[in-house]
């Protein structure tokens, strides 16, 4: 990594390559620049505006070389790269002094003049500004937000999600043209548009509509058919009829258009790596494989854990917590990121003693005389160590490659924090086997720690006014908790107290999950999920492209639920849906949600579970109302819902005393068994692991993953007769006789 000298203008070459949103999949790269200090437009953007705009041109397309010039391969992380210059379609007003003057982020020149967008921050308004060739302003069209901004390849039509429609615009007149809501979209060379439908699981291009197993992970457009890439297979839709191009052995990465050949690359997992194929197609149909790269994987979190002592007052039994800043929580003092470690406070001059036996790999500091730092790596891991920042130059008692053991000296904090010093301690290891600053934090020391003593549980705070917990649809929109429907996303708001009640100590929490529960069997719950811990690995010191995934999924930041870590406030608003349930956390989490249709409509209660870092726990409920009236398309639509449960066997039938009944699912959802006797008398209800007596005690059911499960009925305390069975879902019921002879 090439280090840029103090206050310099650091030049960056962007490439555009966000997962599914590109126009016809042109290769695009806009380039950007930075300044430290005060220059062009007077003040320069803050690194904050300056990443949050990276975040936004980061899935704009554009054009590419011609096959000829164009050098394509895979870059270390596994995405393809042309190594040739390319044409921007999108320009930064930030490094352009014609258009100094123009408000907004970026523009585009069109045949009439130019159209310049500014992309809402901290939920501010997007805006779309048409001007004339000579710069005066003609209109200016707000939107709630600006996502996924994708242009036709030639220049005449934009498209991206506002937060509640697709929206299509012709940048040559200014009209504007909406679509059902999408953030999974492309444009083709006409300014046609193709996108996914989720709620009907439909790609929707040129009046026709194809259903999609998986939810897609990019479309595209080739030699003017459709692309769709899934997880596990690419499809081409010719004639209008899908066919699948391509099935992967791994999983899919990423795939572009670039100069009518379509490429693709797939993922595999070996042990600790990444390994990448490119793939490449022509119009013909030929394939090769033109590059393959290998990336070692970011480390496990909990694999690594081991007991220490800590830091400081390594020798005494207990001392009471000392954190003011927790790992991975959200700080705001320079620029936004996630703390990449953990802040142990104490006085001036206060001596550190190394945790575990080690070497010392690196002695360096990260800026002036306050960044003084030492890094020692663990002889029980050969490539895994420790981190101890903010000590004083002079007082390190070691050198690069002497051996230390545990419960050494290595040095005194540094004096000049005023009434703040404190040791910056990490789990890290270094990104390509090199120690120079380059490291990956492993994973939250803090829960290890064993002399250091926490007593104050966390605490769950109101999330929105009075209510305890709030409820935001995807496209933003916050829900009454007692008229839930749709898709959701469940926030809580949460805090822990690191050494007392006060403003200095909110910490951020160490995990945290969620329960559903039915209010008459409230003892069981229906519906589990763990959403994550603060336990992840960062790269916070080389790159920050996980670590701004991790923040952007865990954390809510819009106008509403503003996560927030500044002087003036310490508020920590998480996303319990952003998660597929491991504790890993993946660009796929950020795409996970409540599907509140797999439930039946009716009361629940709903508990949020967490915990800090020395296993203090706190719970609390809250009622929830689903209700989920059909939406208007619906209503006139001919596609029916998925065929979700399918009855395999009933066996044997006639039974005694028992039967069982085999059924299989297409996707996850609640599921309740009903029988009855020929006078409609519920005599069996619920479905409960196994065995289902017969019994009149209904239940709304129990959530299931897809696959084919068994239930046994036991007719034991029936008589002899002819019962019906109902086997139901919220959005399909299947049902049958069953014969009792005894």
């Amino acid at each position: 990594m090439t280090h840029q000298p103090k206050g310099s203008i650091i030049y960056k070459i962007v490439r555009l390559n966000a997962i599914g949103y590109k126009s016809d999949c042109r290769k695009a790269s806009v380039r950007l620049s930075y300044a430290k200090h005060s220059g062009h437009r007077g003040k320069w953007m803050s690194i904050v505006s300056f990443l949050l705009f990276i975040t936004f041109l980061a899935v704009i397309p554009g054009r590419c070389v011609k096959a000829d010039q164009a050098a394509i391969h895979l870059n270390e992380f596994g995405h393809i790269t042309c190594t040739q210059p390319v044409i921007p379609e999108f320009k930064s007003l930030y490094e352009s002094q014609p258009y100094s003057r123009l408000k907004g982020d970026c523009f585009v020149k069109t045949s009439s003049g130019l159209v310049t967008f500014e992309f809402g921050r901290e939920g501010r308004a997007s805006i779309l500004r048409y001007y004339t060739h000579n710069h005066h302003l003609q209109s200016e069209h707000i939107y709630q937000k600006i996502i996924n901004l994708c242009l036709s390849s030639d220049g005449r039509y934009a498209a991206f999600f506002d937060g509640q429609h697709l929206i299509k615009i012709n940048l040559e007149r200014g009209a504007e043209q909406k679509y059902p809501s999408s953030h999974i979209f492309t444009l083709d060379t006409i300014g046609q548009v193709a996108y996914y439908h989720s709620d009907l699981n439909r790609v929707i291009y040129r009046n026709q509509s194809f259903c999609v197993t998986q939810v897609p992970s990019k479309l595209l457009l080739f030699n003017d058919n459709l692309i769709v890439c899934t997880r596990w297979s690419v499809y081409i839709f010719r004639n209008g009829r899908p066919e699948e191009m391509y099935h992967l052995a791994g999983s899919y990465h990423d795939a572009e258009v670039i100069a009518d050949k379509l490429y693709l690359v797939e993922k595999t997992v070996q042990d600790d790596r990444f390994n990448f194929v490119l793939h490449e197609f022509d119009a013909d149909g030929i394939h090769r494989i033109i590059d393959k790269r290998s990336y070692q994987r970011r480390p496990g979190g909990m694999d690594t854990h081991e007991e220490i002592r800590s830091p400081l007052h390594y020798y005494e039994t207990s001392f009471s917590s000392l954190v003011k800043n927790a790992y991975a929580q959200i700080q705001e003092w320079s620029s936004l990121y996630l703390h990449p470690g953990v802040d142990i406070f104490e006085a001036p001059y206060t001596e550190v003693y190394s945790v575990q036996d080690g070497v010392v790999k690196a002695i360096l500091t990260t800026g002036d005389e306050r960044y003084w730092r030492i890094a020692i790596d663990n002889l029980a891991e050969g490539a895994e160590g420790y981190l101890y920042a903010h000590l004083g130059q002079d007082s390190f008692l070691h050198t690069v490659g002497d051996t230390v053991s545990a419960g050494e000296l290595i040095g005194t904090l540094f004096p000049a924090w005023g009434w703040a010093p404190h040791c910056h301690f990490a789990r890290i290891t270094p990104s390509a086997h090199q120690w120079d600053g380059n490291w990956w934090t492993v994973n939250n020391p803090l829960v290890d720690i064993t002399n250091m003593t926490d007593t104050i549980a966390p605490v769950i705070e109101y999330a929105l006014g009075s209510e305890r917990f709030a409820f935001r649809t995807k496209e933003g929109e916050y829900l009454d908790p007692l008229d839930l429907h749709g898709e959701v996303q469940i926030i809580a708001k949460c805090v822990d107290y690191a050494y007392s009640v006060g403003f200095d100590s909110r910490i951020n929490i160490w995990d945290i999950q969620f329960k559903i529960y039915d209010p008459q069997n409230p003892d069981t719950a229906i519906y589990t999920q763990y959403s994550f811990a603060q336990d992840m690995p960062l790269d916070h010191y080389f790159s920050n492209q996980y670590e701004t995934l991790v923040l952007n999924t865990i954390y809510s930041r819009d106008q509403t639920c503003f996560s927030t870590n500044s002087g003036n406030a310490r508020d920590f608003f998480y996303i319990l849906t952003n998660s597929d349930g491991d504790s890993a956390i993946t660009a796929e989490d950020s795409l996970e949600i409540l599907d509140t249709r797999s439930f039946f409509n009716g009361t629940y209660l709903l508990e949020v579970i967490v915990q800090d870092a020395s296993m203090n726990t706190t719970s609390a409920l809250a009622p929830i109302f689903i209700n989920n009236d059909l939406p208007p398309y619906r209503k006139i639509d001919a596609v029916s819902p998925p065929n979700e449960i399918t009855l395999l066997d009933c066996y044997p039938n006639p039974f005694n005393p028992t039967t069982v009944l085999s059924f299989r699912l297409s996707v996850a959802s609640l599921v309740r068994l009903e029988v009855f006797d020929i006078y409609g008398r519920n005599v069996g209800a619920g479905f409960a692991a196994g065995t289902l007596k017969g019994k009149p005690a209904p239940t709304p059911g129990t959530w299931h993953p897809p696959g084919t499960h068994n239930i046994t009925f036991d007719g034991t305390a029936l008589t002899s007769g002819i019962y019906l069975y109902r086997l139901s879902t919220p959005y399909f019921t299947t049902s049958g006789k069953l014969i009792l002879i005894k």
